[in-house]
């Protein structure tokens, strides 16, 4: 085992028994050294990844995935980097060198440029509020800010860990963040059993002399991994009011059968375009049962008041009756993936980046799809992190990935800033953590602060099979001036 010092890794610490952890070196090149002091002639060391990924076909890995239904892909990929297999060698098998070996330490150089990086300068707020992953949150409200937390799974007051079902409403920099407003959805437009890996997009943000009102679209998400949910994209309406929370929510449309919808999927995403005062709800990717990564790209007419019949729009399908004079036109498309993340550019540009796609391949593209040309493009960033699992806002032409998973050993993504007008990218590490107050950035929310200038991280971790569930019980605020934005 080897350990770097980020959040998974201080959880890996703190919940093992082993004492000898806080020992354990923190680089692949080190785990040669307790082998050569004593005595052993030649030693190799790779990362678990690399290993398992050398030694297994791709087929052999997809028939390990399909025994069971799985979706704990952080927490695979972040264990795998906490270790490393060891072969020492001594006398006739001194010349013996395994064919896995000859993989190498992997980007090991990657991964010393990138920790030699300049570190992210945040702070660190207590918030016990929002204790989940897996969720959406957004911020919304002028007079008072809150948070519109919606789904995941986590705990809320000490209960259990379960998967959220409800709508749920607390103060941000007020004095209600102390507590939280909280209702419970029960309509049936809604799954009621609790789901997670949604989607959760504003359309519109009100406020009245006493009340402050959000319109968001909630899309996909999953029960169980075999359980898509919300298959019709459900517009719930906020209102807080008087200190009291008052919901509704509503299905955009009745799909009828002769029409094309897109398959149900969770680890999608999905933002509103706004073309000429018309929203259009865009979605773009994701996962489905029986582990099928999605390519297709679709669109949505928004109609808040229901009065215009809107159906979908398959700009993925060349001859999708539906489409009419809106026929895709493209030659080239980003690969099948999800755990991607999405951003508005320009109004009618909609940017995709990173994500995770078949064979457990980890992207580190980005590409732009534009809403009057049908075309995608990649834009040619380089010095970009693999990573999926990540969020993203785009401020004054720079987008921000914040957090997400590499499969690259000894890297942990922290902040990517980059320029959309010059294509220049520059990476933050993370910060050294407090043991006692771990930080994972992967399966979060990012909301922007723009009185603070700040963006904020909301909620966060996962569950490791090995070492339970972690839950960030902070949330994290990311000055933007450090990067000069």
């Amino acid at each position: 085992m080897h350990l770097t010092e980020d959040g998974d890794a201080l959880h890996i610490c703190s919940k093992s028994p082993l004492l000898s952890l806080s020992n354990i070196s923190n680089t692949i090149a080190d785990q040669r050294q307790p082998y050569e002091e004593n005595g052993w002639s030649n030693c190799d060391v790779i990362p678990a990844w690399t290993a398992f990924t050398k030694i297994l076909s791709a087929e052999e890995m997809q028939s390990k995935l399909n025994l069971e239904p799985f979706d704990e892909w952080e927490e695979w990929h972040l264990k795998c980097n906490h270790y490393a297999l060891a072969v020492a060698r001594n006398g006739t098998l001194n010349d013996w060198r395994p064919f896995i070996l000859n993989a190498g330490c992997g980007d090991v150089g990657l991964a010393i440029g990138f920790n030699a990086s300049q570190p992210i300068k945040w702070k660190l707020k207590q918030y016990t509020c929002i204790q989940r992953y897996a969720h959406t949150s957004v911020l919304f409200g002028k007079k008072n800010k809150y948070f519109l937390t919606i789904g995941g799974f986590g705990t809320h007051d000490n209960d259990p860990h379960k998967r959220f079902s409800d709508v749920m409403c607390s103060g941000y920099r007020s004095q209600a963040e102390s507590c939280t407003i909280r209702r419970l959805i029960i309509y049936e437009d809604l799954c009621s059993k609790g789901f997670m890996h949604h989607s959760c997009t504003v359309v519109t943000v009100d406020a009245g002399d006493n009340c402050e009102e959000v319109n968001v679209i909630v899309y996909g998400g999953r029960t169980s991994p075999g359980k898509c949910v919300n298959s019709h994209p459900i517009l719930v309406n906020c209102r807080v009011s008087g200190g009291e929370m008052f919901v509704t929510s509503k299905e955009l449309l009745q799909c009828v059968s002769f029409h094309k919808k897109p398959a149900p999927r969770w680890r999608h995403t999905a933002c509103i375009m706004d073309i000429d005062s018309v929203k259009w709800f865009v979605v773009f990717g994701g996962c489905s049962t029986g582990l099928k990564i999605l390519d297709d790209l679709w669109i949505l007419r928004i109609d808040e008041s229901s009065s215009v019949e809107t159906n979908w729009i398959c700009v993925s399908c060349e001859n999708h009756p539906a489409t009419n004079n809106l026929l895709v036109k493209y030659e080239q498309k980003p690969q099948a993936r999800f755990s991607h993340s999405s951003a508005v550019w320009k109004e009618n540009n909609m940017l995709v980046t990173c994500g995770l796609g078949a064979n457990n391949q980890v992207f580190n593209d980005v590409w732009m799809w534009n809403f009057e040309s049908r075309l995608w493009k990649k834009m040619n960033v380089d010095g970009l992190i693999l990573r999926y699992g990540h969020t993203s806002n785009i401020i004054n032409n720079r987008l921000l990935l914040v957090g997400g998973v590499s499969t690259i050993c000894g890297i942990t993504p922290g902040v990517a800033v980059i320029d959309l007008e010059l294509l220049t990218c520059h990476e933050y590490r993370l910060p050294a953590l407090d043991p006692s107050s771990p930080v994972m950035l992967h399966n979060h929310s990012t909301i922007y602060d723009d009185k603070e200038e700040a963006l904020v991280v909301v909620g966060g971790g996962g569950n490791c099979f090995s070492f339970g569930t972690h839950l960030n019980s902070c949330l994290v605020e990311i000055p933007l001036q450090q990067f000069q934005i």
